[in-house]
């Protein structure tokens, strides 16, 4: 550290050579960086005369989605003390930030204030959010800065079918290898991470879709801890919103998320749905936590919760539900649980319409599905239901157990005028 220092540098530096020196992995940043600079000094205090300018700079966080291009800075040193009197940044074409600040070599800290209007903060496959207003400050150590501020966002689009009951999908992050003449010894340091202290506001323009639902919300946020374990609190309100299921609409009564302020980001999930027809009026309350979702039917005059998704989705009693509604309910329990641990969707199917089982599958020639459906009447008689795309090959089959071994088949084609009779014998040797 008492080391002395007597250089001199003046010419220009590609950032790209600094990014796995500076940079955590999924970090990168470009530009050229003019530098005319003297050091003297020691290595633990350094004093830095000149200036260094960056033009053309660019800067991306593919974990965050954060993308700022057209990067302009200058700095001048006097001391230890780099003072960045200019900073400029674009968002896509429209969006701006700005800053200045300062970095102490001596003391290892800094302060630096950003302003921006109307850019673009994140961009993933699942979270966009269009930033309105944003003033922060950040400060600090330079091992562990804090960033103070508000966030106001113009508007904002989630995504959820993007999402697994996981969390949010991994984003695969390739980094470039140092030769081996450049790998550095390991170090025990903390990594990286910055503080968080922001409030983020939504003045009614999140826009919450997919798996069938088309929201609006509204709120205010306190984001505190780090970037390692952000914590958020505070609630999001239902502005508007309908949900989609097999060509019938949800209109969405009432919603609110809550976050608790733990680092596990969990919320507290309450909606209320509703629909009617002539005979109901009917509403499903969704509510609990993310992870562990509970639904609530209830109806006037009052039905059983299975009679309610019977009449929501096809405006039908479930002793009239055909091969193929039952196939569609399927499908829509699979849209609203998509988010949650796997299920035995055709098992559950059965139970519900008082079947036997439901078997669902392709075609030997692969042109079409089929369907069948089993209920087993007693011990000698079962009802089987083959419904096809293939219309000429839908039938109706009951097959009798007339002795021990020996049934019959009776199979009668639902299209054509094909009945057949069969007798089987079976032997297990």
């Amino acid at each position: 550290a008492g080391d002395n220092i007597n250089a001199s540098f003046s010419g220009k530096v590609n950032l790209t050579l600094l990014n796995e020196l500076l940079l955590p992995p999924s970090h990168f940043m470009e530009g050229l960086l003019v530098a005319n600079v003297k050091v003297s000094g020691t290595v633990g205090s350094p004093l830095v005369e000149g200036h260094l300018n960056l033009k053309k700079g660019r800067y991306e966080n593919l974990e965050g989605g954060i993308y700022l291009n057209d990067i302009h800075a200058a700095v001048t040193s006097q001391g230890s003390v780099l003072s960045m009197n200019a900073l400029t940044a674009q968002s896509h074409e429209t969006g701006e930030i700005t800053g200045k600040g300062k970095v102490d070599l001596k003391t290892r800290e800094v302060a630096l204030d950003l302003v921006g209007q109307n850019f673009v903060l994140n961009e993933l496959n699942y979270l966009q959010t269009f930033v309105e207003n944003l003033k922060i400050k950040i400060a600090g150590g330079w091992d562990h800065p804090v960033t103070t501020g508000e966030i106001r966002l113009a508007k904002g689009k989630i995504d959820i079918s993007q999402l697994t009951h996981k969390g949010i999908k991994q984003i695969n992050i390739k980094t470039k290898a140092l030769s081996p003449s450049k790998v550095l010894p390991a170090q025990k340091t903390k990594p990286w991470s910055m503080g968080l202290n922001l409030t983020a506001s939504c003045p009614n323009t999140l826009s919450v879709k997919g798996r069938g639902l088309n929201s609006l919300w509204k709120g205010k946020l306190a984001i505190l801890g780090d970037t390692d374990a952000p914590q958020i609190s505070g609630k999001l309100s239902l502005s508007e919103g309908t949900l989609a299921l097999l060509g019938s609409n949800l209109q969405l009564l009432e919603g609110s998320i809550v976050f608790n302020g733990q680092a596990d980001l969990n919320p507290y999930v309450r909606v209320l749905m509703g629909t009617s027809n002539a005979d109901f009026d009917m509403k499903v309350l969704i509510s609990g936590l993310s992870t562990n979702l509970r639904f609530t039917f209830s109806s006037t005059p009052p039905l059983s919760k299975e009679e309610i998704m019977s009449q929501i989705l096809f405006n039908k009693v479930t002793t009239d539900l055909n091969a193929f509604e039952a196939l569609q309910l399927a499908r829509s329990i699979g849209v609203l649980m998509g988010s949650g641990p796997s299920l035995d969707i055709m098992g559950t199917l059965a139970n519900f319409v008082g079947v036997d089982s439901i078997d669902v599958g392709l075609n030997e020639d692969q042109s079409g599905a089929s369907i069948r459906v089993d209920k087993k009447l007693n011990d000698r008689l079962k009802v089987i239901l083959d419904q096809n795309t293939n219309r000429e090959e839908s039938k109706v089959e009951i097959e009798a157990k007339i002795f021990k071994n020996v049934t019959a088949n009776i199979e009668h084609s639902l299209v054509k005028s094909d009945d057949s009779i069969s007798l089987n014998y079976k032997k297990d040797y």
